[in-house]
């Protein structure tokens, strides 16, 4: 999950390396690719050398390189995002920053390279996360941190995770009130389902977790 050669702009801690062919993942090579589905990124030349899955021709089909941080970012309030497709981004594909009262409904959210699928921090209260579909995330499905309350996480579908499918990032002694209604978390790589770092007044309640390796649901309270 976390194991790639390197970063475009060749600096930074985070692996943000990423080639879709017609909307499907490359794996990513340390030199330039000898077996088919990998692609090799030459930073002193500036040269991208792929090798289809199928050994076709690269001109037949689309190519994307990630280069955009976040999908979407939300500082305000009250916004309601439905129906959108974020794909192939950096970093986060939803942040959330001190907004309250946001919906994210009927979603699909896919390939973040180097952080989570949606992230609600320093904050960020009484928003709802539903139905959506997240998946091939290099962090966690749903990240809840820094002193944000009263989120409702119900109805999604979360998989494909290289750590938490849903967490609440220990720190400020925030966390309280949130619901985990009705998820499927499935094929979480190397953490928990869910696992609750700090906060209070938690309600997890209906959800289907499997194909995880560590935990179905883990309380390891920081904050007593």
């Amino acid at each position: 999950c976390r194991g790639k050669a390197g970063n475009w702009d060749g600096e930074g801690g985070r692996d943000t390396d990423e080639v879709f062919v017609d909307g499907e993942p490359l794996r990513e090579t340390s030199d330039i690719p000898t077996k088919p589905g990998r692609f090799h990124y030459d930073h002193d030349r500036k040269t991208l050398s792929v090798w289809l899955t199928d050994s076709q021709d690269p001109r037949t089909k689309t190519i994307e390189a990630i280069r955009r941080g976040n999908g979407l970012v939300i500082r305000g309030s009250h916004v309601h995002v439905e129906g959108f497709v974020i794909r192939n981004v950096a970093l986060q594909l939803v942040y959330i920053r001190r907004g309250d009262h946001n919906v994210i409904l009927n979603n699909v959210l896919r390939y973040s390279a180097g952080n989570d699928g949606i992230h609600l921090t320093r904050g960020a209260d009484h928003n709802l996360v539903k139905n959506n579909s997240i998946s091939h995330v290099v962090y966690t499905g749903v990240e809840i941190s820094r002193n944000s309350n009263y989120n409702t996480i119900q109805g999604n579908e979360i998989s494909h995770c290289c750590s938490e499918g849903i967490i609440i990032q220990n720190g400020d002694s925030g966390g309280v009130g949130h619901k985990f209604i009705g998820n499927t978390i499935h094929h979480v790589f190397n953490e928990d389902g869910i696992d609750l770092k700090c906060g209070r007044d938690l309600l997890v309640r209906g959800n289907t977790i499997y194909k995880c390796s560590n935990l179905g649901v883990q309380i390891f309270n920081h904050q007593g």
